[in-house]
């Protein structure tokens, strides 16, 4: 049963004192569920207000061609998008938090993945502010919208890095450089697949 009262008041910590927040979730070992909920509300309401930012733009332009079907079509590819958006961002989750448990354990960390999942699912509620100015971005113009999701994006994803890296800290009792490295590192090893991937046709 997941104790609601304690799971808000630690979405308000997470944010302003995120490492004691992490010391108490783990002190009373909360568990992989709750943490589990808070990435998949927060994965939801982000896909939600990313693809209600793509239909207000194009709705018009798709009715417009194709009457009141286009509209029924924004919508059935909409909710689509919503669907893929949480599909993949959990599979990335789960794949981040495989490696970032690895690179603690490598840095001298001494904890389970659960451990490492639970951090980087309570971190996810870090992109509220991503979604408070996505939602804003929905009433306003093209260029305005663009630039509000770029900056809530781009202070999200410091916010994110700042409470994943304290989280890991904590729960692999390690010190914050490397908890940092350990929610970096794995960042830098999805990002070189592609290329690794593709050297072989190099030489083609």
């Amino acid at each position: 049963m997941i104790d609601i009262v304690s799971v808000l008041a630690d979405l308000g910590g997470l944010i302003t004192s995120p490492r004691q927040t992490f010391r108490i979730i783990f002190a009373e070992k909360r568990g992989l569920l709750p943490a589990v909920v808070v990435f998949l509300v927060m994965v939801t309401v982000q896909s939600l207000v990313t693809v209600s930012n793509f239909i207000a733009r194009f709705l018009g332009l798709t009715e417009s061609f194709l009457g009141g079907f286009g509209g029924s079509l924004s919508a059935f590819i909409g909710l689509l998008g919503v669907a893929g958006m949480i599909i993949v961002g959990t599979i990335f989750w789960l794949i981040l938090g495989l490696l970032t448990h690895a690179f603690a354990r490598f840095l001298g960390g001494k904890a389970d993945i659960e451990k490492a999942l639970i951090v980087l699912g309570y971190a996810k509620v870090s992109f509220f502010i991503y979604v408070i100015l996505a939602f804003a971005a929905i009433f306003t113009s093209f260029l305005v919208s663009l630039g509000l999701l770029i900056v809530g994006y781009l202070i999200s994803v410091v916010l994110w890095v700042i409470v994943a890296s304290t989280g890991v800290s904590e729960a692999y009792g390690i010190s914050m450089g490397r908890g940092l490295a350990s929610v970096i590192l794995p960042f830098i090893v999805l990002a070189t697949i592609p290329f690794l991937m593709f050297i072989p046709f190099m030489f083609w």
